[in-house]
């Protein structure tokens, strides 16, 4: 069984729970161990007017709002986050409408992203491990650390951001060495 969850929303100090039930900056069941944890990236900014004036992976920035006040801005983010994904304008059915779709965002809307990259490398071969998965998730994605207004979350982002594309070469090319 692999088992993906939201790590949360908002990030918050050693001894202030949320009302997500979020403590010492964890969130369960995404902090056990054995969970693929996901936090979110994106950018509420037009594409090429990030903060800073930064026009490189703008769409990997960590703080969504930059004019949101603190602990607003941010998705989880800790030591026990595993891979970040796109975590704002996701499109999905509008639950005030049958007939229309809506975009949200959050750590709930990021983690099915990568639940989805799961499924993708289960249909090029069911019979990866749960640890091979990681693997493949966790060695394929993008690094993140490094862009500006991400450097003060270094290591707490995970692996980095989700590339289902890479992941999906590197599952073909390694599922000859895993009896299907």
């Amino acid at each position: 069984v692999i088992v993906v969850a939201a790590a949360g929303n908002g990030n918050n100090g050693p001894s202030c729970p949320d009302a997500n039930g979020c403590s010492n900056g964890y969130c369960y069941p995404a902090s056990y161990d054995h969970v693929i944890s996901v936090t979110g990236v994106c950018s509420l900014f037009d594409y090429g007017t990030g903060s800073g004036g930064t026009k490189f992976n703008w769409k990997d920035v960590h703080v969504f709002d930059g004019n949101k006040p603190t602990g607003y801005k941010y998705w989880t983010h800790n030591d026990k986050v595993d891979i970040s994904a796109p975590g704002w304008t996701n499109y999905t059915t509008d639950y005030t409408s049958n007939t229309s779709y809506t975009s949200k965002g959050g750590t709930s809307f990021a983690a099915p992203v990568v639940s989805g990259a799961i499924g993708l490398l289960l249909s090029i071969n069911p019979c990866f491990s749960p640890d091979d998965i990681e693997y493949i998730i966790k060695s394929t994605s993008h690094y993140i650390d490094g862009i500006t207004e991400n450097q003060e979350f270094a290591g707490t982002l995970g692996a980095g951001r989700l590339d289902a594309e890479a992941a999906c070469s590197l599952a073909t090319a390694w599922a000859g060495d895993h009896v299907i």
